[in-house]
């Protein structure tokens, strides 16, 4: 029979969990926000950018649907589980505890109550447009708002911080370092900020090359520059 996991194993995959979340939804704010709302990104590639945003909306949905199971298995690793673990090592060292412990622990059974609330918000959304296809909940059940996903993140956070403060004493984050930086640059770099903007600038720079090459050839080009994203022609050598 395996061995259950220790409350330690199951606090580090819950926190990863926390930090998987809150840094997709930062990914979403900082990148797919953008991405989704420049109309000329979106009809120069119209299957790309949206399965792109699908996948990722997926991944934290999921992840949270992880994190607020209410199921009382003690193989997984979910916040209701986090908790049990609290309550029984609190119990089993009842004598030690001083009172910022004492006061997280009297939270608990609300805290579990929030959880549960969530859950049935998620569950409905994960079966009826991610994990299954079932056709009596598409339609009828409403899709989790961005507003929502964040306020579960924050909740999730909260529970967290709530321990490492009154078990360890330490005040713990949920932060990719690199994202202070790296979603703003990638956009950048990649000419995806303001993608009209540059897409204009290369027809522009297009047109002139071909006014140049009719130039030194005698003739005069009056060829209409597509407005194609698609590459006709190796980019490397222009040929």
């Amino acid at each position: 029979m395996p061995r259950r996991p220790t409350l330690t194993e199951i606090t580090d995959t819950v926190r990863n969990d926390v930090i998987r979340a809150a840094s997709d939804y930062q990914l979403i704010k900082e990148i797919f926000f953008s991405v989704m709302n420049q109309p000329k990104l979106l009809e120069h590639y119209p299957w790309l950018v949206p399965r792109l945003y699908l996948a990722v909306t997926g991944e934290i949905i999921m992840t949270l649907c992880r994190l607020f199971e209410t199921k009382r298995d003690p193989r997984k690793a979910s916040l209701v589980m986090f908790l049990n673990g609290v309550r029984q090592l609190s119990i089993d060292d009842d004598d030690r505890l001083g009172e910022r412990k004492r006061a997280y622990l009297r939270r608990t059974s609300a805290l579990l109550a929030e959880i549960e609330s969530v859950e049935k918000k998620l569950v409905g959304h994960r079966n009826a447009y991610l994990a299954h296809n079932d056709l009596t909940k598409v339609g009828r059940v409403d899709i989790i708002k961005w507003n929502e996903v964040h306020s579960f993140i924050e909740k999730a956070q909260a529970i967290l911080k709530g321990y490492f403060s009154a078990f360890q004493e330490s005040d713990q984050k949920f932060e990719v370092v690199n994202l202070g930086w790296e979603p703003q640059q990638f956009l950048q770099w990649c000419r995806l900020d303001k993608y009209a903007e540059h897409w204009a600038a290369h027809l522009a720079k297009r047109r002139e090359e071909r006014k140049a090459v009719g130039t030194i050839q005698g003739t005069v080009t009056t060829a209409r520059v597509d407005d194609s994203p698609q590459v006709r022609e190796n980019p490397a050598t222009g040929g």
